[in-house]
């Protein structure tokens, strides 16, 4: 029985593949380079990259570079002006999903994958998504399809793949799991060997799904047929005992591998025992039937929704346990607000659940007698805030230290967290597998660090990192045990008073037990604005190396101090800086003048967003070649301006 279905995204959700083919022709036509439809699709066949034709014509790696953003650049243009939704989707996922548990994984980057979906609604069938900066290999490669069996805890055999493309079919297969594919003109030319199915549209797949279970209760009625036969034999009767024992076990094997499902003693109960009732969603708010949140937890299901309605939920305290949740605020921000002791001693919300996505929500006021009290306390595997607020408590978010788990933080905000009589931090993160933020804003942490986390990897994308005026905070990130990091596209700031004139330190705990590979810490294309007389960018205490590069910074500053490598970075003196803005001054030395840098997988490490205030990113667009710092200089435009 297939219980659970993965999604490719690109041509099977949405019908983007074209434009994605667009974009990359018109940028390398831009270098000279002229891509046809054919050799693009063959070179996506076997996961080659279309710009390693401009490589072989001998193209500077830094105009490639640069010509890969303006190509993500037009491909976002066109997301946004281009028709690209797949007529009836949305009916065949509310349909299939009422059966079925359901998950994207895609080769889009999170940025694309977010700018798809943004003004969509097929995400709230998915149990969650994986977007290419989730895993290390890509389709072809099995990975990401078996890091979606680790999140659901699901079988191969319980699962079903469906795609457009011969690579993700490859994968599929690679991993071990079923796939079905759906036509698509862009891909029909590709070798769809091995897949299950053809769809010539996903309408037919709820048929399909029918003919899968169908095709397995048939043939368990002819076996539970054969048991009566093998029940009915005497021991004396030996041909027919060996012709009725022989079928049996033979009709076994046939059924257990041919529908991926094994038949147990129970048979029938046990099929239904293990198929999960249907995900439902949960309205909350003081005008419902369920009036608190708390009410909620105490009896939402695995996979379920609880849509929470826009309101002040006043010391109301919950733990949530089950397995893929996702907790909205609707209408608005649900207020999760405290002022008196936590009674768990922990958090307004304790997270100790797989897979939870929380979105629209905010969190003020925690407090616990051992002055540690949280807006969430991540207690489970992988988290995913998005569009959360935390302010004026003990600590935001304080994480545990499973290795296996992840943190994903998107768009939310980190303002004036505080403890009485010691430091906090804007937010805490324990030694996780995984910790990525992009767009979020961190202000006015009281004495502690902005950012502090232990994580075996970290991702610290295009976010706005600042203290207040005559502010108290310590560094902007606190990297203390080292893990294989990047710093990139960040806007940060510290004030004259800052109680730590080293804005970034990697491993100032000690970085043992990691990797050669989490000795790396990557800090490329973010502005610094330094009011204090002296400080310094990056203070590396690790014995691995650090990549400090097309930094910009307004002030006085070391770029870097301890073991690493500092190229073209640019200090402006603090008084050209134009107030409230995080451009370089227009003729400076940073305009066009950034160079090509590249992680030891030699990828490029190439900013392509750009925190956009009050919150979230937006495609970093060039006006010609790339500038230092954190943010591009438009010619001719207005400067960025606005700081919150």
């Amino acid at each position: 029985m297939k219980r659970f279905i993965l999604w490719d995204n690109d041509g099977v959700l949405v019908d983007t593949e074209l434009w994605y083919f667009k974009a990359t022709q018109r940028a390398l036509g831009e270098l000279g380079i002229a891509l046809d439809q054919t050799t693009y699709v063959q070179r996506m066949v076997h996961g080659a990259s279309s710009w390693e034709l401009a490589q072989q014509a001998g193209i500077h790696s830094q105009q490639i570079a640069a010509k890969r953003v303006q190509r993500d650049a037009y491909y976002e243009s066109y997301l946004g002006n281009e028709a690209i939704d797949i007529p009836g989707v949305e009916d065949i996922l509310a349909t299939v999903g009422r059966t079925h548990r359901m998950a994207i994984v895609t080769t889009s980057t999170r940025a694309h994958f977010e700018l798809i979906h943004r003004n969509r609604t097929l995400l709230r069938h998915m149990d969650f998504v994986l977007t290419r900066e989730d895993y290390t290999a890509s389709k072809p490669d099995p990975e990401p399809y078996l890091l979606a069996l680790r999140k659901l805890g699901a079988s191969a055999h319980e699962c079903l793949v469906v795609e457009d493309s011969q690579r993700g079919l490859q994968a599929a297969l690679a991993a071990g799991i079923d796939c079905a594919v759906v036509h698509n003109p862009f891909t029909a030319s590709h070798d769809f060997t091995g897949a299950i199915h053809t769809l010539n549209s996903l309408a037919e797949l709820p048929g399909i799904l029918h003919d899968i279970c169908k095709h397995r209760n048939e043939h368990r009625q002819r076996f539970d047929s054969l048991l009566k036969r093998y029940a009915r034999a005497q021991p004396g009767d030996s041909k027919a005992f060996r012709l009725a024992c022989a079928a049996s076990f033979a009709l076994l094997a046939f059924v257990s591998t041919s529908t991926g499902a094994g038949i147990d003693a129970s048979a029938d109960n046990a099929a239904s025992a293990r198929t999960p009732p249907s995900a439902t969603i949960w309205q909350v708010g003081p005008e419902r039937k369920i009036k608190l949140p708390s009410q909620a937890a105490n009896f939402a299901q695995p996979g379920d929704t609880i849509e929470i309605d826009a309101a002040i939920y006043l010391n109301d305290y919950a733990e949530w346990r089950q397995e893929n949740l996702t907790l909205r605020g609707v209408g608005g921000m649900a207020h999760l607000k405290s002022n008196t002791l936590i009674p768990n001693g922990k958090a307004i919300w304790i997270v100790s659940g797989n897979n939870t996505v929380i979105e629209n929500v905010e969190f003020s006021g925690a407090r616990v007698v051992d002055t540690n009290g949280a807006g969430i306390r991540h207690e489970g595997g992988d988290l995913t805030l998005r569009n959360t607020y935390f302010h004026h408590n003990e600590f935001s978010v304080l994480t545990g230290a499973d290795p296996d788990a992840s943190l994903d933080v998107i768009s939310s905000r980190f303002y004036f967290q505080r403890r009485e009589g010691t430091f906090s931090h804007g937010i805490y993160v324990g030694a996780l597998g995984r910790f990525t933020i992009t767009g979020s804003h961190f202000k006015g942490t009281d004495r502690g660090h902005q950012i502090k986390s232990r994580a075996l990897e970290n991702h610290i994308l295009y976010n706005r990192i600042e203290d207040i005026a005559n502010g108290n905070s310590s560094r902007l990130v606190d990297l203390s045990n080292c893990g294989l990091s990047y710093i990139v596209g960040n806007d940060m700031q510290q004030s004259s008073t800052s109680l730590n004139l080293n804005a970034i330190g990697y491993g100032p705990e000690g970085c043992e037990g990691r990797s050669a590979r989490q000795h790396r810490l990557f800090v490329v294309n973010n502005t610094f604005v330094n009011e204090a007389m002296n400080s310094t960018l990056v203070r590396n205490h690790a014995n691995g190396q650090a990549l400090v590069a097309n930094n910009l910074v307004f002030g006085r500053t070391d770029f870097l101090q301890g073991k690493g490598i500092q190229q073209n970075n640019v200090a402006i003196d603090l008084s050209l800086r134009i107030p409230g803005s995080w451009d370089a001054p227009p003729g400076s030395a940073a305009i066009d003048t950034a160079q090509a840098v590249f992680d030891d997988d030699g990828a490029p490490i190439v900013p392509n967003r750009e925190f956009n205030p009050p919150l979230g990113t937006v495609a970093r667009t060039l006006s010609n070649a790339p500038d230092i710092g954190s943010r591009e200089v438009l010619q001719n435009t207005a400067v960025h301006s606005s700081s919150m």
